[in-house]
């Protein structure tokens, strides 16, 4: 795996990046990177991942980096010939007290020039409580590249 992964709650990667900018460097924390994140459903043809692909995770993620590592660890109705030689598959699972309406993925660049992905779950109000999959494809990544993932869930 190439991606060093680091987790942070909106509130404390806010505070960290205030604490490691200085003011004329301010304007990095909403660097946008240029890339459109393409999704399994776009590019594959794949219908609503967040129920139809699972992996064996509680609240966590992982980023994947080959078909092999993918065939072992995904399950469900969707095995595209993703080309792992373009992309890294970062895939995890989240827990809800209440129904998931939407997931949004937004990649942005940091002070220091690692990528930060903001994944932002849009909740419903049914009362189900379900653990959805989420995932990006992201581009290829260098050896030792950090990516922060903050996540924040949103009541419609």
């Amino acid at each position: 795996m190439k991606y060093k992964i680091i987790l942070f709650s909106l509130p404390a990667l806010v505070l960290l990046l205030n604490t490691t900018c200085g003011k004329n460097e301010a304007h990095c924390l909403s660097t946008d990177l240029g890339w459109i994140l393409p999704s399994i459903e776009d590019t594959y043809g794949c219908t609503d991942t967040r129920r139809s692909l699972d992996i064996a995770l509680n609240n966590d993620y992982t980023v994947i980096s080959n078909k092999a590592e993918y065939d072992e660890k995904v399950t469900g109705e969707c095995h595209p010939d993703i080309v792992f030689d373009k992309y890294d598959l970062l895939i995890g699972k989240k827990g809800f007290g209440t129904g998931n309406s939407s997931i949004h993925y937004e990649l942005r660049g940091d002070c220091k020039g690692n990528k930060i992905l903001h994944v932002s779950f849009y909740q419903g109000w049914t009362t189900e409580a379900p653990s959805v999959t989420y995932h990006v494809l992201l581009p290829k990544a260098e050896d030792n590249q950090e990516i922060i993932v903050e996540t924040t869930i949103i009541s419609d």
